[in-house]
């Protein structure tokens, strides 16, 4: 799931509240300050990078020269004949809302937006946000009508089951493929040619694979799992992650490394996060260094006393993922994230996953001062928030799902 934001830099962090109060995550949320700057977006991460969106959501503020004319994306995509993720679906058929503060929305009506939403300044608007994702909903049950014209089943696997089908196809649609494009809405013409399997969330996971991966990550976290040589991190939780990788990946991130080992430049010493998580688009999205410790760490020691602290396990684990941050900031180790990364991260977040809420919650106060103190940029999440953000997952997921 990605929304491509055309706003101003005042308004990211209203906007990015609004939709991370309903299930979206950071990588869910792409930003961009001019209309200039959404068209050269469609032009080189879209059609050119063939990169998936969901939605474009616009602003068209007054006297604002950068996004006054915001119209001027909606005729940008119209006048496109290209097409985007993975060639599959042509540009034009992109929904736009706009977010609009005008009072008077009527000489906004006829410039060609999928939908216009009054903006009222409050980060609970959730009206947007139903507005949205009623229009993906829309081009998803466009998506699956093209198919029918087209007589292909929705499967995770290959459209074909023999020759003979393939065949037919190609002498009922794919030869004429001109005039199977003019009769369908969404499907690129590259598609309608060479139909190929479409690996999306909303395609390939049901419900059921969703709420099983959920139940058997809770039963682990929650099994209070004696440890030892045998039971260790990477037999139980590491394996468990590899198994269940929609854990990590949650539709805001499109792959991992595992234990990718990255050699200091001059150095003898390398650096091995236990998974990092990798977008798809890295110039707008976190590619993100994870770290798994146990459920059962001790986090904070001393509670009682005047200086409470973190556990000396605890500090280890926050070195640890400090180190890999450190990594990223030196320039002489570029050469070697890129070779082994396959792109250059240009966004970098750090977490360690580690110990449970009700600790983190009862020295709330102290602990984010020490972490911001001692261990600026690293963001510790418990086992029950990431089990929050998967039924986030889910529950969105949920609400875009098409009959």
């Amino acid at each position: 799931m990605k929304l491509l934001i055309v706003d101003t830099q005042a308004s990211e962090e209203r906007i990015r509240k609004i939709f991370l109060n309903e299930d979206y995550e950071s990588n869910n949320l792409l930003f961009v300050n001019s209309v200039e700057d959404a068209k050269d977006f469609i032009a080189n991460q879209l059609i050119r990078d063939r990169a998936h969106i969901d939605a474009i959501i616009t602003n068209n503020v007054e006297g604002n020269s950068e996004l006054a004319n915001a119209h001027h994306i909606v005729r940008f995509l119209n006048h496109s004949i290209e097409s985007y993720s993975n060639q599959n679906f042509r540009v034009s058929s992109i929904p736009v809302v706009l977010h609009s503060e005008a009072e008077d929305k009527s000489d906004l009506q006829n410039l060609g937006f999928n939908a216009i939403v009054k903006s009222n300044g409050l980060c609970s608007h959730r009206n947007l946000v139903d507005v949205v994702e009623d229009q993906i909903k829309k081009w998803r049950e466009s998506f699956i009508e093209d198919l029918d014209r087209l007589e292909l089943d929705l499967s995770v696997e290959s459209f074909f089951k023999n020759d003979s089908e393939k065949r037919r196809y190609v002498q009922r649609f794919g030869k004429n493929y001109p005039d199977s494009f003019s009769k369908t809405n969404v499907l690129s013409m590259q598609f309608i040619r060479f139909p190929k399997t479409l690996d999306y969330d909303w395609i390939t996971i049901s419900d059921e694979m969703l709420e099983s991966t959920l139940t058997v990550f809770r039963t682990t976290f929650r099994a209070n799992i004696k440890y030892d040589r045998r039971q260790n991190e990477r037999t139980i939780i590491h394996q468990l992650f590899l198994r269940n990788p929609s854990l990590l990946h949650r539709d805001s991130y499109a792959d991992h490394k595992y234990e990718l080992s990255l050699k200091e430049k001059q150095d003898n010493c390398r650096q091995n996060c236990d998974f990092i998580l990798m977008p798809d688009l890295p110039s707008h999205q976190n590619t993100t260094f994870f770290e798994v410790k146990k459920e059962n760490v001790k986090m904070m020691v001393k509670m009682n006393k005047k200086r409470p602290r973190f556990s000396s396990e605890m500090h280890d684990h926050l070195y640890q993922i400090s180190d890999y941050r450190k990594y990223t900031t030196k320039p002489e180790n570029a050469a070697e994230l890129a070779v082994k990364m396959g792109y250059l991260p240009e966004r970098n977040s750090f977490q360690l996953l580690v110990g449970r809420l009700d600790e983190k919650l009862e020295a709330k106060d102290i602990f984010r001062e020490k972490l911001g103190d001692h261990f600026p940029g690293i963001e510790v999440v418990t086992y029950e928030e990431l089990e929050s953000l998967y039924i986030g997952y889910i529950n969105k997921l949920g609400r875009l799902r098409v009959n």
